[in-house]
């Protein structure tokens, strides 16, 4: 845990494609010569390499995080099933590549199946074609898409990678369609509290300043909360979008990334369900490239990349290299206690029965439900305590403009 999470220097890049067009793009790359000898493999003649500065990392970190969480995904489960069922149906690739073309309405998806087109034609396998388009192709479509290629069974291969896709799809969904509630009370109660100090509390302050007598203390805070959101709320608003901009910005460096999700998952209730969900996600990737073929190295390093929390990432970089000096996965999981106990020892079981991929589907399938059942947990604590607290305080407002009033219908009688 100590180790920080590694990250490979970011190079933009100019090559020419087999078809003479002009490619342009980023790879991370240990040095200039792996960008170059990366270019080669994929069939295209680098033109330029340079190191990219911080800021185009970040933007191009950015573009491709919001590519693989829109487009990229539809993309690749609608590919792979479709090719699957076209390859079944005994069509050649280049030829169902072609179909899909013609099928296709998104022009997004067009353009990129017209390039998959072009360099399997040109000789290039599926698997190489895809790794040329880093932005729209995960590294696990990528080496799924290799595995079956290699056994000779990319048919069922990419039908299976179509499910994986879209399961993962369908638990992302229903987490998120499971905080809109909560997401709306927080965003009410907040309207709620600002309409009640602009408009609501100014009606008073005539009325408790022609009292001319100190007001209680409740009526004192609520009045000067009220006039500082009057005379500075635009400046409160443009410090509160910088310090959320700062945070995120900070949040970004690998350092200060690492303590951020390692606290994360020490949150009573939201830990838990987060630690579940990348348990989730790690097993299933795990053990559906393992039954395709994919060596256990290279599993664990792509199952790695996965995952959104970079604690249990650098986690899992450290089981990496304890696999290659001979030790296994579930031992190494005991010892870090990021990792659910009870997903390790399925772990340990399943290696030592020679059954691992098996054992992590049903792993992925147990943590699945529990990430629905704890999501559910959750809700049912923080629901309850939004409308609490909302209640709270505009009920505390509302009584404290009520004590001013009690005070000056004192004074009058």
């Amino acid at each position: 845990m100590s180790a920080g999470v590694r990250t490979m220097p970011l190079y933009r890049y100019q090559s020419v494609a087999a078809d003479g067009s002009l490619i342009e793009g980023a790879i991370e790359s240990p040095d200039k010569q792996g960008v170059i000898d990366r270019l080669h493999a994929l069939g295209q003649i680098p033109v330029r390499a340079e190191l990219a500065t911080a800021a185009d990392a970040a933007r191009a970190g950015d573009r491709s995080a919001a590519r693989a969480g829109r487009r990229s995904l539809e993309l690749q489960i609608s590919l792979s099933r479709d090719l699957a069922n076209l390859l079944k149906a005994g069509l050649p690739l280049d030829r169902a590549l072609a179909v899909l073309i013609d099928t296709t309405a998104s022009p997004d998806a067009r353009r990129v199946l017209e390039e998959l087109r072009d360099r399997v034609r040109g000789g290039q396998a599926l698997s190489q074609a895809m790794a040329g388009q880093p932005s729209m192709f995960s590294p696990l479509a990528v080496s799924m898409t290799r595995a079956g290629e290699a056994g000779g069974v990319l048919a069922p291969v990419l039908n299976r990678l179509a499910e994986y896709l879209e399961r993962s799809r369908q638990i992302r969904e229903a987490v998120k369609t499971a905080l809109i509630y909560p997401v709306i009370l927080l965003v009410v109660a907040m309207v709620s509290l600002v309409v009640l100090l602009l408009f609501v509390v100014p009606q008073f302050q005539v009325l408790f300043a022609d009292a001319g007598r100190a007001l209680p203390v409740p009526t004192q805070i609520v009045i000067a909360l009220a006039e500082a959101l009057r005379r500075y709320g635009v400046w409160m608003l443009l410090v509160a979008v910088g310090a959320v901009y700062l945070a995120a910005w900070a949040v970004r460096r690998p350092a200060a990334q690492l303590t951020w999700h390692a606290w994360l998952l020490r949150v009573p209730l939201l830990g838990d369900v987060l630690a579940k969900t990348e348990m989730a996600r790690l097993a299933r990737t795990l053990g559906t490239l393992l039954a395709n073929g994919v060596s256990l190295l290279n599993a664990l390093a792509i199952s790695r990349e996965t995952l959104n929390n970079r604690a249990m990432a650098a986690a899992m970089e450290q089981i990496g290299e304890g696999v290659r000096q001979g030790r296994s996965i579930g031992s190494m999981m005991l010892e870090h206690p990021l990792f659910p106990r009870l997903a390790a020892q399925m772990v340990r079981v399943g290696e030592e029965t020679g059954g691992l991929d098996p054992m992590l589907a049903t792993v992925a399938d147990l943590y699945d439900q529990e990430v629905e059942r704890s999501v559910k947990r959750l809700l049912a604590v923080l629901e309850p305590a939004l409308i609490l607290l909302m209640a709270v305080v505009i009920t505390g407002v509302i009584v404290s403009i009520l004590l001013g009033i009690l005070a000056t219908n004192e004074l009058v009688t």
